[in-house]
């Protein structure tokens, strides 16, 4: 079995270097920076990649520098995030945004990406530093992609797969990526983790973007049909445009441009053209995928917690038919 109070004293760890490492001689700075970092969460990608290097057969204390810089990472993403889609809460609580303005939450994120690249800087690996680099290029296009698109209907799977590479899937990568990678495990071992990493991101967004749709915001803390409110066209639209014609299709596009009477026809047709259950049969699919990914490494208490964390994600969200 994994230690868990060494998996714990790593995360516990990590969240008190989140903050303590996060100074700056501009007091504003501070403020904005660690009144999100301060909210805690989950800190799941920070757990990958300790379950990572356990994976590689190393003690999970030499993967925490690189959990640290993708848990920065992950932050400065989430201020952006919240200027971006004027997002008032985050975690329960006012969001960063709403308290300090956008131009000191954009800035805010600006400084936890630095932070991450000097701290990966320290560890004197090219081939991390151009992965991390190469993947905030991924991210940063991702939302740029996402703003592109929005309000149309015209959004096919490979570009909607795409914008969630950005978005999503391409953090959870790095996060089981890097530490096989700066650890020197076997190319075999780094192809598998990339992939399982990928698939798991991709995966977490198609279910947030299914959560947008079947739950309420006392259920999830999310705001029930945001995004078709918003006017991005996400994993249920994607499958309810492949499964009928065109004129579902333009009344897609008109519920994206803010007509009520459409957005309520293309929430009941979601349900009449069974979505749901055709969206989450596709990740059922995905996530034996990506399960089959990890049987590549060796099979250590660390890959079948890997594999836990994808199977409690299905286990928490996907209805009872669908598992």
């Amino acid at each position: 079995m994994i230690e868990i109070n060494a998996l714990n004293d790593s995360l516990s760890r990590i969240s008190n270097r989140l903050i303590s490492h996060c100074q700056s001689s501009i007091p504003l700075m501070e403020s904005v920076c660690h009144h999100l970092l301060k909210l805690g969460g989950k800190h799941l990608r920070a757990r990958l990649a300790l379950l990572a290097t356990g994976a590689c057969g190393h003690a999970l204390e030499q993967g925490e520098s690189l959990a640290l810089i993708v848990e920065w990472l992950h932050t400065a993403t989430l201020l952006h995030d919240d200027v971006i889609d004027q997002t008032d809460q985050r975690r329960s609580e006012q969001a960063t945004q709403t308290v300090f303005g956008n131009t000191a939450s954009v800035l805010g994120g600006d400084y936890l990406y630095a932070l991450a690249f000097e701290h990966i800087a320290t560890l004197n690996h090219p081939q991390t530093l151009s992965v991390l680099a190469q993947a905030t290029r991924t991210i940063v296009e991702g939302e740029m992609h996402q703003l592109a698109h929005r309000y149309q209907r015209h959004l096919n799977r490979a570009t909607y797969l795409k914008i969630i590479e950005g978005k999503t899937a391409k953090l959870f990568e790095v996060s089981t990526q890097l530490p096989a990678i700066y650890l020197s495990a076997p190319s075999e071992h780094i192809q598998a983790l990339t992939r399982f990493g990928h698939d798991l991101g991709t995966i977490y967004q198609m279910i947030d973007d299914l959560l947008d749709y079947q739950c309420t915001s006392k259920d999830s803390g999310k705001t029930q049909y945001s995004d078709l409110h918003s006017g991005l066209c996400t994993f249920p639209l994607i499958v309810l445009a492949e499964h009928t014609d065109s004129t579902m299709h333009d009344l897609i596009e008109q519920a994206l441009n803010g007509d009520s009477t459409a957005q309520e026809s293309v929430k009941t047709a979601l349900h009449s053209h069974n979505t749901f259950n055709l969206a989450w049969a596709e990740i059922i699919t995905l996530t034996q995928a990506a399960q089959a990914h990890l049987d590549h490494i060796p099979n250590t208490p660390y890959r079948t917690a890997l594999k836990q964390i994808l199977a409690e994600f299905i286990e928490t969200h996907a209805p009872a038919s669908s598992k």
